[in-house]
């Protein structure tokens, strides 16, 4: 048998033999214990797992001599191509950056096509132009969205502005990796906030009316906020704000009045803070910094990141945030960002950006890097590293719980085997256990079993628990420029080389909400000048003020060769007690 016949021959069994076992031609059905076939030979029932089809029978075929035929060669086998780095510009999809043009739609295209291309790609902003965002016809809440991105892609900005109009929040980035952004500006076409100076007052109806500086495209009789805690600041020129004065009511008086129109506002009686001083004491020729209606304290997140790996964030300028700026939860890798500033721009007269924090940072598993980033005029904490708390509501075995989620009264979020567990009871000051999780048996009930058995464990609202690796472990502040407030509560983590006024530093654990326990954090070589007297606060809030083996404590808080700190400027006298366990390093000694 000729060569070309004989593979011609075993082609034809192969299609045989794979026709008479192809599952298509059996009826599949399920009993209550196992799906099963009828194979149509038969018309029996049998298990997939044992089925054999039945083989073909093969007869010998004679050799039959043929002439030869000269074989031309055969075509190459199409493979697919692979896939190049392309460039994407947003111009290309229509994009005009010309500040007026609503280019949302044109964006939002251009990073759907970058979604599909190979690894290396980039997304390219003509340089210096400003990209005005208000509506991409309900697509997406954010101006820029990028999800699911891998292998080095890069958004390259080239010094370009997105400006958002509307409820657009900035950005989202979400389950990406190897991911770069770079080079972008972002502002509002009507930011978070007025500046309104005092033209009448009348204390005993508590308000003031106010000439607003610029226009707030707010032309309703009144605006009553729907969050208790809305808030102004006491406008001080030349400096960032911290004097509260809580509002309750926004009225129109008079949208022609001056060049933007006069309002009125209402004060909160029961804002905290020091709110009735700082209204009591204002007069005419005074100013407020108000919260602009529907966007100041109303977009939630400016940026948020989720599911995030090895993402670099890089030479970005935030200019107005009207209400949390970068909500960074729940990623596994390294997240950094290098000189990325939050601050005024050069057309703001109040130094004024945000109604709440710069970087608020929960339940990340690894390590979050500031490098040569400022920030100021915040009205909140420029950073906040935290961990949520739970509480261990039941306890099945000594090495099995479940816990309650006080901020959803839900569920926590992603637990993995490993993640590390601190319980401790706030009422003793005990520490119950250091542990780690070896199975999460039902993750919607916060349900786990650990890994050692736990001898005394109750349940009860003093009964905390949280995930020490899941605050953040080993970040890192190099090199920034900060006014404002500090909320440090990684599971170990440096500062260094950083100019830090600070209006406060919170290091512990806030029982309601966050933790954890503050440890290994230390401040090299920082300069602490024009940090306000009895602000920084380091605490394990124990009720055992001296320590003893089985209290939680802080551990390892270090301040080395740091300028500008004085004794005055802690507000815990235990700081400096060796045997309390809120003792704190500082080298060298401080003589105050």
């Amino acid at each position: 048998m000729s060569k070309k016949i004989m593979t011609a021959f075993m082609a034809l069994l192969i299609l045989a033999l794979s026709a008479a076992c192809t599952p298509a031609e059996k009826a599949v059905y399920q009993t209550y214990d196992e799906y099963k076939y009828i194979d149509p030979a038969t018309g029996e029932y049998v298990d997939p797992e044992t089925f054999v089809p039945p083989q073909p029978e093969v007869s010998e075929v004679e050799s039959v001599e043929t002439p030869t035929v000269e074989e031309t060669p055969s075509e190459p086998e199409q493979t697919e191509v692979e896939k190049k780095p392309v460039v994407i510009k947003v111009a290309d999809y229509g994009a005009k950056g010309d500040g007026k043009t609503d280019d949302a739609t044109a964006i939002y295209n251009a990073i759907a096509a970058l979604m599909q291309a190979a690894e290396g790609s980039k997304l390219v902003f003509e340089k210096n132009k400003t990209y005005y965002a208000a509506n991409n016809g309900g697509a997406s809440s954010k101006a820029i969205d990028l999800m699911s991105l891998r292998d080095n892609i890069t958004i390259e900005g080239n010094g370009s502005t997105i400006l958002c109009g509307g409820d657009l929040a900035y950005m989202r980035i979400a389950d990406c990796k190897n991911l770069t952004v770079k080079g972008l500006n972002f502002d509002r076409k009507i930011r978070a906030h007025f500046i309104g100076t005092v033209c009448d007052k009348n204390a005993e109806a508590g308000y003031v009316d106010v000439m607003a500086d610029r226009d707030i495209g707010f032309y309703d009789e009144e605006f009553i906020p729907m969050i208790s805690d809305y808030f102004s600041f006491i406008y001080i020129e030349g400096q960032a704000s911290r004097k509260y004065c809580y509002m309750s009511k926004l009225c129109t008086v008079d949208k022609n009045a001056g060049k933007y129109g006069k309002y009125r506002f209402y004060v909160n009686t029961n804002g905290a803070l020091g709110t009735m001083d700082n209204f009591n004491a204002l007069k005419n020729g005074d100013a407020i910094i108000i919260p602009t209606p529907y966007i100041g304290n109303y977009i939630q997140d400016s940026f948020n990141i989720n599911g995030c790996s090895d993402l670099l964030i890089k030479d970005v300028n935030v200019w107005c945030i009207p209400r949390f700026g970068f909500h960074v939860n729940g990623n596994p890798g390294k997240i950094t960002f290098d000189n990325v500033d939050l601050v005024p721009p050069k057309d703001e007269k109040a130094i004024f950006v945000s109604w709440r924090d710069g970087f608020h940072c929960k339940s990340n598993y690894d390590s979050i890097t500031w490098k040569n980033c400022d920030a100021v005029g915040l009205g909140d904490d420029i950073i906040n590293i935290s961990a949520n708390l739970l509480y261990v509501n039941k306890k099945y075995a000594a090495n099995e719980i479940s816990c309650i989620f006080p901020q959803t009264n839900g569920t926590y979020g992603a637990v993995n085997p490993g993640d590390k567990v601190v319980i401790y009871d706030v009422d003793t000051g005990r520490l119950v256990a250091r542990t780690t999780v070896k199975r999460v048996i039902n993750s919607y009930e916060n349900h786990y079993l650990l890994n050692d058995n736990i001898p005394g464990l109750k349940t009860g609202t003093n009964v905390r628990l949280y995930f020490d690796n899941h605050a953040a472990p080993n970040s890192q502040l190099i090199n920034c420029n900060f006014e404002g407030t500090l909320r440090f509560k990684g599971a170990g983590g440096t500062a260094t080389g950083c100019k830090l006024k600070l209006y406060g530093a919170m290091m512990y654990p806030e029982n309601a909400d966050e933790g954890p326990i503050p440890h290994d954090i230390t401040f090299r070589n920082c300069d602490f000048t024009g940090t306000s007297q009895g602000r920084i606060d380091i605490s394990c809030l124990s009720p055992v003020s001296i320590w003893k083996e089985g209290y939680y404590r802080v551990e390892n808080i270090r301040f080395e060769n740091c300028k500008g700190l004085t004794r005055s400027l802690f507000s815990n006298d235990l700081n400096f007690n060796e045997k309390s366990v809120d003792y704190v390093v500082i080298t060298p000694a401080l003589k105050n």
